[in-house]
């Protein structure tokens, strides 16, 4: 069914971009049927190559809520996972990570298409070490890991499987964020010299988890003055399609002199301008007039790589859907839909955003292993400090679990 909307304001003749305002109406999804249950046969996987390298972490990252995301270089075999051979700990009671006495958490773990995912309820900014068990873990070929880490951003191992992937993940010595999304990863830095109060203000909001389970609800191509902007930020959903407003804190003021170039992360807001809250977008080419235009908007981010930014413009290039095309005052006038035509069903056929959240720094652990006896002393290095846990924990996501 249609989905209930409200108008932003455009961008063109001098217009300025602004905020989406709460709305009353919930709009549900449709039913979706539910598949019987089938059985398929298959064969076993072909051997690789016999000089092809074991598998390998290809990528991973830790962010400051307990959340970790490695793609690795062949499949995993998933009788091989668990919550106990891919885990989660943080430092036990000397509060030193890294050591003998490190705690294993509770660790929801999912797995695929190549990408291994660890959540756990802890803290926000609370250090961890994420743990892959080599001994036990496996290649769908029935190989061990390869999983020595070697520096961050960088292919695991030594070239000999059998080493296990044991990581700490720790405060960045640079603040930049993932946002998670039905159409890929959009790795953000962030401008912190320039708009240290707008980070801020950013952090917080993405700390409390406010826009997991949030979506894209704007999407514009402006023929007149070329602005082309990806929004979001204002709206939640859930699994029945029910559509709700994201809290919004106080309100902050302009922090102008970046230039929304091609790339860049900018807050939305009202025509107040100190009106900057939950709301921001990117913005898909160089955006300039939006400099000055209705006294400018503030640029805080940077898109860090290329498949970043083809994700932004890939959710740009979505079909522009109108939810209400009877309330010219909807803030969905402009909707991105992953269904091009019929009714909009919510939330399938709409780009979601699953998580936002800061990326932490990753560092060998040496020396110590919670799959081996407790070693006499931690190797000089080896250990961080952890932060003392908080009274209030932020809650992990949602994610599909593998038994032990």
């Amino acid at each position: 069914m249609r989905i209930v909307r409200r108008a932003i304001n455009g961008c063109a003749g001098g217009k300025s971009l602004t905020k989406t305002q709460p709305h009353s109406s919930l709009p549900h999804a449709a039913g979706v049927e539910s598949l019987e249950a089938r059985t398929f046969l298959s064969a076993a996987p072909a051997t690789p190559f016999k000089k092809a390298p074991p598998t390998q972490i290809l990528a991973a990252y830790m962010d400051n809520r307990g959340g970790a995301l490695m793609t690795t270089t062949y499949g995993l075999d998933l009788n091989t996972l668990s919550r106990k051979t891919a885990a989660i700990y943080t430092a036990g009671p000397n509060n030193i990570l890294g050591d003998g006495d490190d705690v294993r958490q509770y660790t929801a773990v999912g797995y695929r298409k190549g990408t291994l995912t660890l959540r756990a309820s802890l803290p926000v900014n609370t250090p961890y070490r994420v743990i892959l068990n080599a001994a036990v873990i496996k290649d769908v070929y029935g190989r061990a890991i390869d999983g020595e880490f070697t520096s961050q951003g960088r292919p695991s191992g030594n070239g000999v499987a059998g080493g296990n992937f044991d990581v700490l993940a720790n405060t960045p010595n640079r603040t930049n964020y993932r946002l998670s999304t039905t159409m890929g990863y959009i790795n953000v830095a962030m401008l912190t010299k320039s708009t240290a109060t707008t980070v801020v203000n950013f952090k917080h909001y993405a700390d409390e988890g406010s826009w997991d389970t949030t979506f894209f609800h704007r999407s514009t191509k402006d023929s007149t003055s070329g602005i082309q902007v990806v929004q979001g930020g204002g709206f939640n959903v859930d699994s029945t399609g029910n559509i709700g407003s994201v809290h919004a804190h106080a309100g902050i003021g302009l922090q102008l002199g970046n230039s929304n170039l091609k790339g860049t992360l900018a807050m939305a807001r009202t025509s107040d301008v100190n009106s900057n809250t939950n709301q921001w977008f990117f913005n898909v080419n160089d955006n300039v007039a939006l400099d000055t235009v209705g006294g400018g908007y503030t640029v805080f981010g940077v898109v860090m790589d290329t498949r970043s930014q083809a994700v932004v413009e890939s959710l740009n290039n979505l079909t522009i859907r109108q939810g209400d095309p009877s309330n010219v005052n909807s803030p969905f006038n402009e909707l991105p839909s992953t269904d091009p035509t019929g009714t909009i069903e919510v939330p399938q056929d709409l780009a979601l955003i699953t998580r936002v959240a800061m990326l932490f720094d990753q560092t060998a652990t040496t020396g110590a292993t919670p799959f081996a006896a407790r070693p006499a002393a931690a190797t000089a290095g080896s250990v961080i400090r952890a932060t003392p846990f908080a009274l209030t924990a932020i809650g992990a996501g949602k994610n599909s679990v593998l038994e032990d």
